[in-house]
Parts: structure tokens; sequence; C-alpha cells
């Protein structure tokens, strides 16, 4: 398994990955068209897990938020290989990367059970600090009070 950046010509197999949870309701074509226009989505850099023929297992997006602080989002695995450890392996390699990049904290919006991020070392910050219903902004890194109490603390606004 390597953990790399994904290359030119992969994003329609990684934008796939969560199609049956992010394109629901939308034809394959539509939810490819919507990624491949997606502003949000052309300010980050995704990241992939994929073994030596370059098959990809999992992938997410990587955002510098500034200073020492970057976010991940949209984190998947595709539909054959879930359930085998793969978006862990990615997790924990993209934790290890940014932390030696000097990203200090990394934030990640969960939309899914936030106990899958805990096992990492993320942490829900306050209810008082979540802007959205659908999902549980956590963070890697730091306490989240301690992060809250700084003066001038903003959520990061890449969800």
């Amino acid at each position: 398994m390597q953990f790399r950046k994904a290359r030119p010509g992969e994003h329609d197999t990684i934008y796939l990955m969560g199609y049956d949870t992010w394109g629901v309701g939308q034809s394959i074509e539509t939810h490819l068209r919507e990624c491949r226009e997606s502003e949000k989505y052309k300010m980050g850099i995704w990241y992939v897990i994929s073994d030596a023929d370059d098959v990809l297992y999992s992938s997410l997006i990587h955002y510098d938020l500034g200073s020492d602080s970057c976010g991940i989002g949209s984190i998947a695995t595709a539909p054959d290989f879930r359930k085998k450890g793969h978006a862990s392996s990615l997790i924990q390699a993209a934790l290890e990367r940014f932390n030696h990049d000097g990203f200090s904290k990394v934030f990640l919006f969960s939309d899914i059970d936030p106990r899958f991020y805990e096992k990492f070392g993320f942490r829900a910050l306050s209810s008082s600090h979540q802007a959205h219903k659908k999902a549980v902004c956590m963070v890697w890194g730091t306490d989240p009070q301690d992060l809250e109490n700084q003066p001038g603390f903003k959520l990061p606004d890449y969800f």
C-alpha cells in the first residue's frame, strides 16, 4: 500500500468512491460533472491509498488552512474495498504526513459516527462550536477546549 497524491486522470475514480453517499438522486454523469466543477474540490489536494498496480482503494482531500492548521474531508473508499481498513490506513498515513509537514492541527467534519475518528485522536469541538446539523467538527493535535478558548478562534469554513 502506498499513500500518495492523486495523479491527473484519477479524479473521476476518486469522485465515484463516494457516489453512493454524496451522489444520491443524481446520475453518475451529473455527479462527476459537479465534482469536476466544484470550487471546493479545486482548492484542495487529493490523496489516495493505492496498491503497486495503482488500484485506488481510498481517498481524501486536504486543505491548507494557513499557519499550522489543515483540514481533511471527502474521505471515501471504493465500494469493493470497504470494511478492510483502507480508510483507516489512509487517515493514519495522512496524519503522519501532515504532522511531518508542520500541521499541528487537523480538522474534519464528520458526517458519520464520530467514534470512528476518535480512534485516531480526533475530538469533537463543543456544541457551541458546531455550525452544521449533519456534520460534527472535530480536531486532531490539540485539545478542543484550549483551541476554542483562543482569542479569535473561528471554525474552518472549507466544509
